[in-house]
């Protein structure tokens, strides 16, 4: 059995802002990482062809000259299933029966050639079909397929990549183990231009605090088992919306981010739901789904905030999306609130309710950090110039009448923008605390009335 490898290097870097395969990370053309660690790798174990798939000429020359087969993607736009057929094909004289095609990407540059290594060997060991390299619940590259699944893989159009096969066998799918999540990071936008900061996740289980490295990981979501999430309370339920999306977007999953009620408008990658252009036939958004992943829907109004779309709309969203992110409940930018009678606006056939609530709001007073101070200093049994504890947050957070209200299907509770040190002994089981996380462009926090955005 062989191992070939193809390498895909035919991105148009479009978030990045220049071409990040031939930006310096660490004083080196980004897409030179991947190639001499599969090179350093080879050495250790034996792989077949090397393969590399590019529109960009001096890569095409220069990995040539390296001994690999080069390949030119003319047609970028068609996605990166274009680049796994070009691959595919330029081998296929060359696969035998018994062999499989692992596939990396060339904006990985923190893969050690010891984790590939160890990858390909499990995968060899295993005597499954398909392997996948993993930290923690995220799925990551490379990804290999054995002979059996090369048709599938000819088959995929559009910017879908090898994880829609995958997924269709997971029964039949080796996970390899990389040593940290840094290894798996894709490098999506320049250093510098725009960065991601996710902090600390914690959950307190069994009265033990186990640290989590995603929320999807300390929620226990899982790709293809939560379809429709719906997030409620207050203190960064907008933050919590997109942070989910992310993480979503990284497992493979196509994500749309809509509200039952109001939120802040994205500054990008936001659809306008119009009968007029035609979004309520599918076909637009499908498209726009598919090449950014995460994609936010609503209808826009005066205040710079989006609504809901139409009751009859939601059905469009649940089908083109593998999940539905909904913001359910508004707070206008405070701690912590009580649901009034019409509220939460939870969405029918929600599969987990996120409550969600600022833990900032303890030694604050209920007038300073509470959404309807009057409301919630009658719900807490003070005045609204008392101070708020961590019992008052826990009584939100329990009751059927606070955070719990209306919920049916399964329920978690986050405590937002808190630090490990921070953490209470009691009462926590079972509840996600999270750090602030702070989305940064040009090395400033994009914040709008005391919310952040993950833009």
């Amino acid at each position: 059995m062989k191992i070939h490898v193809i390498l895909l290097a035919a991105g148009n870097s479009r978030r990045f802002g220049s071409n990040k395969l031939l930006s310096l990370i660490e004083g080196k053309p980004m897409y030179r990482h991947l190639t001499e660690k599969i090179e350093k790798a080879e050495q250790i174990f034996s792989i077949g062809e090397k393969v590399l798939v590019t529109q960009y000429e001096g890569i095409f020359e220069t990995v040539q000259k390296a001994g690999w087969t080069a390949v030119r993607n003319d047609i970028p736009e068609e996605g990166i299933s274009r680049s796994i057929r070009l691959g595919i094909k330029s081998i296929s004289g060359k696969i035998e029966k018994r062999d499989a095609v692992c596939f990396f990407v060339c904006d990985q540059p923190f893969l050690k050639v010891e984790t590939i290594v160890s990858f390909l060997r499990g995968y060899a060991r295993s005597g499954k079909g398909i392997g996948c390299l993993t930290y923690g619940e995220q799925w990551g590259n490379p990804v290999v397929f054995s002979s059996v699944y090369l048709k599938e893989l000819m088959s995929l159009s559009g910017d879908v990549g090898g994880k829609k096969v995958m997924k269709q066998h997971l029964q039949d799918t080796f996970f390899g183990k990389a040593e940290s999540r840094r290894e798996l990071e894709d490098m999506d936008y320049a250093p510098g231009r725009k960065t991601y900061e996710h902090a600390g996740v914690w959950k307190v289980k069994q009265g033990k605090t186990a640290a989590f490295g995603s929320l999807c990981e300390a929620f226990e979501i899982a790709p293809g088992r939560e379809k429709i999430l719906s997030v409620v309370g207050a203190g960064g339920k907008t933050t919590a919306c997109y942070r989910l999306a992310k993480e979503l977007a990284a497992l493979g999953q196509k994500v749309i981010v809509t509200t039952t009620t109001h939120m802040w408008k994205p500054a990008e990658d936001f659809a306008e739901w119009s009968a007029e252009y035609g979004y309520t036939s599918a076909d637009d958004l499908a498209e726009r789904l598919t090449q950014k992943r995460v994609l936010t829907v609503g209808v826009s109004c005066e205040n710079g905030k989006i609504r809901g779309i139409p009751s009859e709309g939601y059905g469009v969203l649940c089908r083109l999306a593998d999940v539905l992110i909904v913001e359910a409940d508004g707070a206008k930018g405070k701690e912590i609130k009580v649901p009034e009678a019409h509220e939460p606006v939870i969405f029918p056939g929600t599969d987990l309710v996120i409550g969600v609530l600022g833990y900032p709001a303890v030694g604050q007073t209920i007038e300073q950090a509470g959404f309807r101070p009057e409301m919630l200093a009658a719900f807490l049994g003070k005045q609204k110039e008392e101070k708020i504890d961590w019992e008052d947050l826990l009584r939100i957070a329990e009751s059927r009448e606070g955070l719990q209200k209306g919920v049916e299907r399964r329920f978690t509770v986050l405590i937002n923008r808190i630090s490990k040190g921070k953490l209470p002994d009691g009462g926590s089981e079972g509840i996600v605390f999270c750090e602030k996380v702070e989305t940064k462009l040009d090395k400033t926090v994009e914040n709008i009335n005391g919310e952040e955005f993950l833009y």
